[in-house]
């Protein structure tokens, strides 16, 4: 194990924590504004980056703030939802089933936001820590997990 397989498992249990305590509607509903950011961040910031550089004088800086933007957005929009939903609904603790499939949500979200961890490496920190993350244990299932999303997304 190395450093980003401690970061991956990290974010696998502190989103499967706070899935268990919201119930399967608002993760429902996080999940889905976490995946729409996650599908705008990879269809959309080549095409949006270029007004960043005004702002940001490296290409590649540009293209990274985009894609964490687009990616944030959708959480973002995702957790006024799911806010939303616990406004909207009596304050009862969800059920035990509820508190099952909440967690199968996420799990999904947390490898979305593994997803932007690795573009994010990928892309930036190739050099100094492309070795590190080929070698973790999680990132061979990951890719695989991400080449499927990709062709469901495109």
């Amino acid at each position: 194990m190395n450093f980003f397989d401690i970061i991956f498992i990290v974010i696998f249990i502190v989103l499967f924590i706070f899935a268990i305590r919201k119930g399967a509607l608002r993760e429902l509903l996080s999940f889905l504004g976490c995946f729409a950011g996650y599908v705008a961040a990879e269809k959309y910031f080549m095409s949006y980056y270029h007004h960043l550089l005004p702002y940001i004088s490296n290409q590649l800086f540009a293209k990274i703030t985009t894609y964490i933007s687009l990616f944030l957005l959708g959480l973002i929009i995702g957790g006024i939802l799911s806010w939303l939903a616990k406004a909207m609904l009596s304050n009862r603790p969800p059920i035990f089933l509820s508190r099952i499939v909440a967690s199968g949500f996420s799990i999904a979200k947390s490898i979305l936001i593994a997803f932007v961890i690795i573009f994010t490496v990928q892309t930036s920190f190739q050099n100094m820590l492309g070795d590190d993350l080929i070698r973790s244990f999680v990132f061979p299932t990951l890719l695989k997990i991400k080449g499927f999303v990709s062709t469901l997304i495109y």
